[in-house]
């Protein structure tokens, strides 16, 4: 079975909502390997998620795949 690679790209900065919470917008992009020449399936997920000053860049992208996560899990 094919796996998807995946892309995080951020939209904006991180932005404080009326509470004072951090937030991170982005686009989590999951494309497959296209075969035979066809066009390779893709979905692209708008999320934001939330976000501490004190996070590294790899725990912010981790943050946003799991906003992705839920997204795409939730019913």
């Amino acid at each position: 079975m094919a796996k998807p690679s995946i892309t995080i790209a951020h939209n904006e900065e991180l932005f404080a909502d009326d509470v004072g919470e951090l937030w991170s917008p982005a686009t989590v992009t999951l494309e497959w390997p296209s075969a035979n020449r066809l066009q390779s399936p893709s979905v692209a997920i708008h999320v934001i998620a939330s976000a501490r000053d004190d996070m590294s860049l790899a725990q912010l992208r981790e943050a946003q795949l799991q906003a992705a996560h839920d997204v795409l899990g939730a019913r």
